[in-house]
């Protein structure tokens, strides 16, 4: 087991340094972009369902799994140098890879609900000027920054079915038509509504 926890505290913390170097948003390189969208069709609450089946895919992110991979790794080579029974010691290091993807998970929600600025609406951004940061198309979602009180702040973003442009490159500007369900929806930067 010991070989286990060591290859998994190595792999799991290169990943974690390569990914705070990288800012720890996740885009490892960029090129990859996985957005997935999920249509609840039943006849079930979709409030209360559907946003539990939908909070339990966020927690499987790549992000949470290179925290339980580090953590698990770490605490199993620590534990075990202790000469503790090997089942205290794989209960303890899923223990600590549990609890820090847990944590590392509820970190990133606070951060994306608060990315947006300090007591700022981000209903009240509609007709703000804004400059892509990642690529938007009409099938993908990409990113923006919006500067507020002398601070920038990135939020997702999707083209506004009213935009006459269907794809924004990084660099250029875009005006924020309005604002739902944590995305920001843009068209090009001279829209007239």
């Amino acid at each position: 087991m010991f070989t286990l926890y060591l290859s998994c505290l190595i792999f799991g913390g290169i990943l974690l340094a390569v990914s705070i170097i990288m800012g720890g948003d996740g885009d490892f390189g960029g090129d990859v972009d996985v957005d997935v969208d999920v249509d609840l069709d039943a006849d079930v609450d979709v409030e209360a369902d559907g946003e539990g089946v939908l909070n339990a895919f966020k927690f499987f992110s790549f992000r949470n799994a290179i925290y339980f991979i580090a953590f698990f790794g770490l605490t199993g080579v620590t534990v075990s140098g202790l000469a503790m029974p090997a089942f205290v010691t794989l209960l303890a290091a899923l223990f600590m890879g549990f609890f820090a993807a847990t944590l590392g998970h509820l970190v990133m929600e606070f951060l994306k609900k608060s990315q947006v600025g300090q007591g700022e609406n981000i209903e009240n951004l509609e007709g703000h000027i804004a400059k892509v940061v990642l690529d938007i198309t009409a099938i993908k979602a990409g990113k923006i920054s919006i500067e507020m009180r002398d601070t920038i702040h990135q939020m997702l973003a999707r083209i506004a079915e009213e935009s006459a442009v269907q794809h924004f490159k990084n660099g250029e500007n875009v005006i924020i038509i309005h604002v739902e369900n944590g995305y920001a929806y843009v068209a090009e930067e001279n829209f007239i509504a």
